[in-house]
């Protein structure tokens, strides 16, 4: 598994600094201008696809051996969504490592909630039965701070380039109420 998300960031790495990845970048920004300088648009296109797809069917094909069972229930939980969107949004989009960061602290949130780890959340009012939905609860709250507070993930934010601040929340509800 470690032998896989490097292989998709050393992938990764490779598209970012490339004759691709700078075409990748020109079509998403403008299409058109992309075109007139020169780049195949559909063939840069059809490239990404591939490649999204080949790291998605090598991660997929390490869940089905790690399974052994695949169906509807245990393949498509929404928890496995919420999580992959959370692991990129608290490392940050738009970096190489960033997901990588986001996906171990994640992890490491997960297993504190769940009371896996020597030093795990002990919640005298939540009984045993409740604790799934209350990591959950913990989950959805922890997405919304990150979106509001920390939108450019954690590795931008210690990095020093941006600051946690009531200013900053100020600035982007003022931004998106106009």
């Amino acid at each position: 598994m470690c032998g896989a998300a490097a292989i998709a960031i050393a992938v990764t790495w490779w598209v970012l600094r490339s004759r691709f990845g700078y075409g990748l970048i020109a079509i998403r920004e403008n299409e058109e201008a992309a075109a007139v300088l020169g780049v195949n648009t559909t063939a840069y296109k059809v490239g990404a696809f591939a490649l999204a797809a080949a790291l998605t069917g090598l991660a997929g094909g390490i869940f089905s051996q790690w399974n052994v069972f695949i169906n509807q229930d245990n393949a498509f939980p929404i928890e496995y969504n919420v999580q992959m969107i959370l692991m990129a949004l608290l490392g940050g989009t738009g970096t190489v490592f960033g997901p990588a960061a986001g996906a171990v602290l994640l992890q490491l949130l997960i297993q504190f909630l769940g009371g896996s780890l020597p030093i795990s959340i002990d919640l005298p009012f939540v009984s045993t039965e409740a604790r799934p939905i209350v990591a959950q609860v913990i989950l959805g709250l922890l997405l919304v701070v990150v979106v509001i507070f920390v939108p450019r993930g954690v590795i931008d934010f210690f990095g020093g380039r941006t600051r946690l601040s009531l200013s900053y929340l100020r600035r982007s509800l003022r931004d998106t109420s106009l």
